[in-house]
């Protein structure tokens, strides 16, 4: 990997996450970037996963994005680079697809769309889940190789 790469390294929150993805600056179908030959996580790596967020510690693993400028609307979009099934998940979680799994008892983010009842997630555990730490490397101006640099590391270092 070239030496001129710079990386800016930030500190964000589950909840800013999800904000990305409501607004459409971190589109998870249309990531060019996504680790290409990445399988799916199975839904049961998921359900760890989703079990792990809401710690009291940051999640180590960074979320690695190419930040690019969209001068149509004048913001910045994040495509993945690394990271895209644990957002899948979160995703997944918040929306009420999955649930939060303890044992043998599971509880979700949200009611069913169809109405049907089901256990949520207290609201002091939602909160600790919104406010967890994430860590996020973004890059800007990144060349063809460089992604490819960075996918394979990601994948020598995350599997």
């Amino acid at each position: 990997m070239e030496d001129t790469l710079h990386p800016q390294l930030s500190h964000r929150t589950v909840r800013q996450l999800i904000g990305w993805l409501e607004s459409q600056s971190l589109l998870l179908a249309r990531s060019p970037c996504v680790l290409g030959d990445q399988q799916a996580w199975p839904e049961s790596k998921q359900l760890s996963y989703i079990r792990s967020v809401p710690g009291f510690i940051p999640l180590i693993a960074p979320l690695v994005f190419q930040l690019s400028f969209d001068a149509s609307n004048g913001l910045y979009e994040r495509n993945i680079i690394d990271g895209l099934q644990r957002i899948r998940a979160i995703n997944r979680f918040v929306k009420g697809e999955i649930p939060y799994v303890d044992g043998s008892s599971q509880q979700w983010y949200i009611q069913a769309h169809d109405g049907s009842h089901r256990a949520l997630v207290t609201e002091q555990w939602k909160t600790r889940f919104l406010n967890t730490a994430l860590y996020v490397c973004d890059y800007e101006g990144l060349s063809p190789a460089q992604i490819n640099s960075l996918r394979q590391h990601a994948e020598k270092y995350m599997a």
